[in-house]
C-alpha cells in the first residue's frame, strides 16, 4: 500500500545491515530539487495494531520502521522535507533483516563485514544455511564463507577492506585453520606481501604433523631437555633441527651422549663434547651449526619463493599480456633446454591426472589440454622448459648474498605481468635479508 507518510513518525530499522551511511550531502540536494523519486519500503512498528486499523478501514497512527531506502530517509529529513511516499508491508523480523540485507547487497552498499553480520544475524532469528541462501538468493557456500568472517578480528578486517580486500582473498584465508594465525595472515591482505604471508602460514600449519614426527625421531637416540642450562658447559649446539631436515643417524652415539632442546619455536640438536676434542675444534663445530641453520632457513626461504612462481604462472592468464608471454616463449626456446621429466611437470601445472596403468593415454591427455587452451599450454610449456629451478637463491653456500642473473630474469617477466614481490623476496634479491651475510661475515 503506498501512502505518504510523516517522516517524524519513520525510523530507520535497529538492525539494517548498514551501519554507515556514507555522505549524504549529494542526495539531499537532489532531493531538493527534484524530491524523492523512489518510495521508502517501512512495516509498522505495532503490526497488530495496523492489521486491526486496516480492517476497520481507519488510519493507522503508529509509527514505521525502515526496511528498504534508510539513505533516502536521512536525507530527506536533511533536505528538509517533511513526508515521503512510502509502501507500507508486514513481514516477520527475519524476513525484514533478509530484505535489507539482499537489497544492499545488490546494491553493492554493503562491506563484506556488514554481509556477515547481517546473515548471522538470520542464524540467530532461526534461519539456516539454506533458508537463508534461499531468502537471498545467494549460495549455501556464500553464506558459510560469509559467516565464517566473523571470526576474524573486526578491527583487522577493516583495514583489510580499506586496502581493498577481495571475497577472493577472504577465501585464500580460508586455507589458513588457526585463528591466530588466520589473523596475522589478515594483516597481510592488500599488501605485496599476503601471498607470501598465507603461504607462511599454511606450511607452518602442514608442517606441524612433520614436527611431531621429527621430535619422535629425535626421541630415538638423544635425551629431552627442559632447559639447555641442565646440561652446563660440557655440551654444543650440533645443529638446528627443522622438519625437512636430512635425518641421519649419528655415528658416534656408542660413545658420545645427545640431546636435543624444544623450546616452542626452535629444536635444538646438542652433542656432548668429548674429553679428546679441543676448543679450538668444538668452536669451528658450532660455528659450522650456525651457518647450517642459517642455510636451512635461506634454502626454505628461497623454496617458498619459487612455490608463489609457480602458483601464480599456474593461475596466470596470459591473454591480455601477449608481447610479454611471446617474448618470454622466445627466451624459452633459444635456452634450447630439455628438461627432464618435463610432461609429468606440465600434468602437474594444468591438473591432469595420468593413468599409472595406461601411459600410452598420456599424450592424449597433454593433447586435449593443449586443445582446451593453447596460450595458457605454451605459456606454461616455456616456463617448465628450464626457465626457473627450485635449487635458484640468492645465497650460496655460506649465506652470503649472490647475483642470479637467470632468477633476476624470471622475477623481471613475472613483476611485467602482474607478480608482486613480497618483502622477504625483495631482500633476498638486494642482499638486505637478515639472514644474508657479508662476504667478511663468512666462516
Amino acid at each position: 500500500m503506498l501512502q505518504n507518510i510523516e517522516l517524524e513518525r519513520i525510523f530507520p530499522h535497529p538492525n539494517n545491515p548498514r551501519s554507515d551511511l556514507g555522505d549524504l550531502s549529494e542526495l539531499a540536494d537532489s532531493i531538493k530539487a527534484t524530491g524523492v523519486l523512489q518510495n521508502l519500503t517501512v512495516v509498522p512498528k505495532d503490526p497488530e495494531q495496523y492489521a486491526k486499523r486496516l480492517g476497520q478501514k481507519k488510519k493507522y497512527e503508529g509509527d514505521y520502521t525502515v526496511i528498504i531506502g534508510h539513505r533516502r530517509s536521512a536525507a530527506a529529513r536533511q533536505a528538509g522535507l517533511t513526508e515521503v511516499m512510502c509502501a507500507v508491508v508486514v513481514m516477520d523480523e527475519s524476513t525484514q533483516v533478509a530484505t535489507m540485507l539482499l537489497e544492499n547487497m545488490q546494491r553493492n552498499d554493503l562491506t563484506k563485514y556488514e554481509q556477515a553480520q547481517g546473515m548471522q544475524l538470520l542464524l540467530d532469528y532461526g534461519e539456516t544455511i539454506m533458508t537463508i541462501s534461499d531468502k537471498t538468493g545467494f549460495s549455501q557456500t556464500t553464506v558459510r564463507s560469509r559467516v565464517k568472517l566473523l571470526a576474524l578480528d573486526k578491527e583487522k578486517f577493516k583495514a583489510a577492506e580499506m586496502r581493498g580486500a577481495t571475497i577472493a582473498d577472504y577465501a585464500e584465508l580460508d586455507k589458513v585453520n588457526d585463528p591466530d594465525l588466520k589473523n596475522e595472515v589478515l594483516d597481510s591482505i592488500g599488501t605485496p606481501n599476503f601471498k607470501w604471508t598465507l603461504k607462511t602460514a599454511t606450511d607452518k600449519e602442514k608442517n606441524a604433523e612433520k614436527r611431531v614426527e621429527l621430535l619422535d625421531w629425535l626421541k630415538t637416540f638423544a635425551v629431552e631437555i627442559e632447559d639447555e642450562d641442565d646440561i652446563g658447559d660440557n655440551c654444543r649446539i650440533l645443529r638446528w633441527m627443522y622438519v625437512d631436515t636430512a635425518r641421519t643417524l649419528p655415528t658416534d652415539l656408542d660413545t658420545v651422549k645427545y640431546f636435543f632442546h624444544d623450546d616452542g619455536g626452535h629444536i635444538k640438536l646438542l652433542r656432548e663434547i668429548p674429553d679428546t676434542e679441543t676448543s679450538a675444534s668444538n668452536e669451528k663445530a658450532e660455528e659450522e651449526a650456525r651457518r647450517r641453520s642459517r642455510s636451512d632457513q635461506l634454502d626454505a626461504l628461497a623454496n617458498r619463493a619459487y612455490e608463489l612462481r609457480r602458483k601464480f604462472v599456474k593461475e596466470f592468464s596470459p591473454k591480455n599480456h601477449s608481447s610479454q608471454v611471446m617474448a618470454f616463449i622466445a627466451h624459452s626456446i633459444l635456452q634450447k633446454k630439455h628438461v627432464w621429466n618435463i610432461k609429468n611437470d606440465f600434468a602437474l601445472m594444468t591438473g591432469i591426472i595420468f593413468s599409472k596403468d595406461d601411459s600410452e593415454n598420456d599424450d592424449v591427455l597433454i593433447a586435449g589440454k593443449i586443445a582446451e587452451a593453447p596460450e595458457k599450454a605454451m605459456f606454461i610449456s616455456a616456463y617448465i622448459n628450464g626457465m626457473d629451478d627450485d635449487d635458484w637463491s640468492y645465497h650460496d653456500y655460506k649465506c652470503v648474498h649472490t647475483e642470479n642473473e637467470e632468477l633476476d630474469r624470471i622475477y623481471d617477466f613475472l613483476i611485467s605481468i602482474g607478480y608482486e614481490m613480497s618483502d622477504e623476496e625483495l631482500a633476498l634479491r638486494n642482499g638486505t635479508h637478515e639472514l644474508l651475510l657479508a662476504e667478511g661475515e663468512a666462516a
